[in-house]
């Protein structure tokens, strides 16, 4: 699908692929990333790490003292 991540396994299913339409493609027309199943663990720790460092950062805040962005 243009436009969208698709996150799946390799033809062994050894290790986690990446497609993103905007990378340079393959010779089978695909731009991928590949990664070890210890890769993919880190990436998605990490990415849930900024995703809440991301709402925490949204949120209105009414005592900015008390809990804040600064607090993170």
């Amino acid at each position: 699908m243009k436009g969208y991540l698709e996150v799946g396994l390799t033809e062994d299913e050894t290790e986690v692929v990446i497609n993103h339409p905007d990378l340079e493609p393959d010779a089978k027309g695909c731009g991928h990333i590949v990664l070890s199943s210890e890769q993919a663990r880190a990436l998605a720790h990490l990415l849930l790490k900024k995703a809440d460092a991301c709402k925490v950062r949204s949120q209105p805040w009414d005592d900015v003292d008390s809990y804040g962005p600064s607090a993170l």
